[in-house]
């Protein structure tokens, strides 16, 4: 029975589902810009599990390096985005360092499409075909290229940004976000070095990175739902505060009102509105808020919003 296929594709599948779940948040919120970088990086992960499978089962050599450079591709995206939700998320990790990690793995990006066959290998000479979960997988035999140097030392340097990264979270005191997100990315990372040096010594019939960037994805997937969760919880607990306090005013006969300045329209409670003389679908804005005023206090009043407003500029 061949176990590749049915894997891979669940791999795929579930990087595809998250990837949609997180874009979808992040078009409702769009201020929630991890969201929308995690759905990127999640796509990444369906494309390295897809072009994997074709990796795979590659029958030429010039197969094998054109689906490999590709695969660069989908795993730049997906390296830089990482950088970026461990600095959005954590709130920590030194920028300079973020910035030279996304940097070298573009000049890597840069070099893989420049090349041929690709910033893995210089020449790909051969295939073998051996059995392997089974199939019968295509295995490269070339020489390595002088750019997996830069590979190299750009993954070197991204496990170091986790980890400084989640030390940092952690002696913040932001424990739980430092283990669930920087000791799953660091693991994967170093798996991935392996798999990828074990894919040059003929080993393995490739990276293997479609399941090791999948438990990247399924870590942010978790802690990123962990903060939906929360952030859902505090609106439940908002709203109910709003209604406790509402309740309390329409007892006291309270009317509680809030201006947004930018927009100039006053929101306002029942009790607020009957007094401003405003229905409930009506817009009130801070003229018409004035106009409730005792004409005695009006003038003063617009004096000391007037006041208040040149020295929120200043």
């Amino acid at each position: 029975m061949s176990w590749i296929i049915p894997i891979w594709s669940i791999a795929a599948g579930v990087c595809l589902c998250l990837a949609a779940l997180h874009f979808l948040v992040w078009l409702r919120s769009r201020a929630s810009l991890v969201n929308l970088i995690f759905s990127l990086a999640a796509m990444a992960g369906c494309a390295i599990a897809l072009q994997e499978m074709v990796l795979m089962h590659a029958q030429t050599p010039a197969e094998y390096g054109e689906v490999l450079r590709w695969m660069h591709v989908s795993v730049a995206v997906i390296i830089i985005a990482i950088v970026w939700i461990v600095r959005l998320h954590l709130r920590a990790g030194r920028v300079w360092l973020a910035w030279l990690v996304s940097g070298l793995r573009i000049v890597v990006l840069l070099a893989n499409l420049l090349t041929s066959p690709n910033a893995t290998f210089r020449e790909i000479t051969d295939l073998r075909f051996v059995p392997w979960l089974g199939e019968v997988v295509s295995i490269p035999v070339g020489e390595p290229s002088p750019w997996r140097i830069f590979i190299h030392v750009s993954t070197g340097l991204l496990l170091i940004y986790v980890l400084d990264a989640g030390v940092t979270a952690w002696r913040r005191g932001d424990r739980r976000r430092a283990v669930l997100l920087s000791g799953p990315i660091a693991a994967a990372i170093l798996l991935s070095v392996l798999f990828s040096q074990l894919m040059v010594w003929k080993v393995v019939p490739g990276p293997l990175i479609g399941l090791v960037f999948l438990l990247i994805v399924m870590a942010m997937a978790i802690e990123l739902s962990m903060d939906l969760i929360r952030a859902r919880q505090n609106a439940l607990d908002l709203r109910k505060s709003e209604e406790r306090l509402g309740l309390a005013a329409s007892a006291a006969e309270l009317g509680l009102w809030e201006w947004d300045v930018a927009r100039d329209e006053i929101w306002a409670t029942d009790v607020g509105r009957k007094r401003v003389g405003a229905g409930d679908s009506d817009r009130i804005d801070f003229n018409r808020f004035l106009q409730s005023v005792h004409p005695d206090d009006r003038e003063p009043t617009q004096k000391l919003v007037q006041r208040s407003d040149r020295k929120s500029v200043v």
